[in-house]
């Protein structure tokens, strides 16, 4: 699949306009980053899952594709 310039621009602004900024500290951040993924990856030929992991008593989550 080829890079699109647009959607690569799009994608580094969300990323970083997020407020509270996504860290450690804002999971709700961090939950948006993860449904922004998501959503950025549910198309044909991906299948999607999560791995969940425990760090200082919190669950975060990686978003895999493939």
């Amino acid at each position: 699949m080829p890079a699109q310039k647009d959607r690569l621009y799009a994608d580094v602004q969300f990323l970083t306009d997020i407020r509270p900024f996504r860290n450690h500290l804002n999971l709700d951040s961090l939950s948006r980053v993860v449904s922004y993924i998501r959503g950025a990856l549910d198309l044909p030929g991906f299948v999607l899952s999560e791995q969940k992991w425990m760090a200082g008593g919190q669950e975060y989550t990686n978003v895999v594709a493939t």
